[in-house]
């Protein structure tokens, strides 16, 4: 999801990074709007295949047979669902926010909080002034295509360069434990995150 729904990079994006004291929350931007005209193309197509099945879909529902009621509450499912899931798609929002006591990442639908992580920062003790946790940003690609393996100059823009992914490490009474915050196609946006989650 992080390759589709952005974080802000920059402290001026004030609708999207908002500082308060000693805390940063930082709010993943919406989808674009062209996203909206697809998901009227869908409608659209939606309706159109349903008022094309609608008589027999009506018949097979008002049936006896409990195999026949069954596909076609399926379908009409499909059809409820289909655009539910797109809606889904563009209410979602995503958060983090970083306080000198640790990390919170929430993830909201509709505007609702549906699942939240807390990561407490381990503090620092007397003998060292260094809190033992850190930021990393690792390379992923899964499966390099044929311009990556020939590497050759005329093919670069077809290279499957793959992502980046921003990772959270620290140390707790279990031993070290990691966990993902973000991934991104451009690396330097990543650093971005990292040095305001980090620095701040």
């Amino acid at each position: 999801m992080g390759l589709i729904y952005l974080f802000p990079t920059e402290h001026n994006e004030s609708e999207r990074i908002i500082v308060k004291g000693d805390r940063i929350t930082l709010k993943t931007y919406g989808l674009p709007g062209i996203f909206w005209f697809y998901f009227l193309g869908i409608v659209i197509t939606l309706i159109m295949l349903y008022l094309a099945i609608s008589g027999p879909l009506n018949t097979i529902l008002s049936s006896d047979d409990p195999i026949n009621k069954s596909l076609a509450l399926c379908v009409l499912i499909l059809f409820l669902g289909i655009p539910f899931s797109m809606l889904c798609l563009f209410f979602y929002e995503k958060w983090i926010i970083r306080t000198p006591q640790g990390l919170k990442i929430i993830h909201k639908l509709f505007f609702l909080r549906i699942r939240t992580y807390v990561i407490p920062f381990p503090q620092v003790n007397e003998s060292s002034q260094s809190p033992s946790y850190e930021f990393s940003i690792h390379h992923y690609l899964d499966s390099p295509n044929i311009a990556k393996r020939l590497n050759r100059p005329d093919l670069k823009g077809f290279e499957n360069k793959g992502y980046f992914e921003l990772y959270l490490h620290w140390n707790d009474e279990r031993g070290l434990k990691k966990y993902f915050l973000d991934r991104h196609s451009r690396k330097s946006d990543l650093i971005k995150i990292r040095e305001l989650l980090k620095n701040f």
